[in-house]
């Protein structure tokens, strides 16, 4: 959830919501390299397939 966090104050930087955050399109892209990691390394912990879960709601999404 902290990485989350993170993503959110960069975004609240940019929007202007947030004063003194680096809110550059490199700190974005880091701290959602942070979630995409953490949450494969969940997914995997758990033996859940990420790739057939997310063909498998963009096919439903798509209907």
């Amino acid at each position: 959830m902290e990485e989350v966090g993170e993503v959110a104050e960069v975004l609240n930087g940019r929007s202007g919501r947030k004063e003194g955050v680096q809110d550059s399109n490199e700190e974005l892209a880091k701290e959602l390299a942070d979630i995409i990691h953490y949450t494969v390394a969940i997914a995997a912990i758990n033996d859940i397939d990420l790739t057939k879960t997310i063909f498998e709601k963009d096919k439903k999404a798509a209907i």
